[in-house]
């Protein structure tokens, strides 16, 4: 189980090698877990509004968002390179 949102977790979504999952939160932050080592999550917050849903580019190294306020957001994901490299 993974826990750190403080409200609804509206979406969750797998990287493509598996290796992370993200979830979007009406908590205004989406977290980023590490599927195979645990621990704590990277957290991007200050959106201002609800985080709707999350999802992976197709190479990994960004993350699109929807959000509440009817925006949506491309993120750059320096933490969603190959694991090894991360540590």
């Amino acid at each position: 189980m993974l826990r750190g949102h403080s409200g609804t977790v509206e979406g969750v979504a797998f990287s493509p090698d598996g290796d992370w999952v993200a979830s979007a939160g009406k908590d205004s932050t989406v977290r980023l877990w590490r599927t195979r080592a645990g621990g704590e999550p990277v957290t991007f917050e200050d959106f201002g509004t609800s985080v709707e849903s999350v999802t992976f580019t197709s190479d990994a190294q960004h993350l699109a968002t929807s959000h509440g306020d009817g925006s949506v957001r491309l993120l750059r994901c320096d933490a969603c390179g190959p694991i090894q490299q991360w540590l």
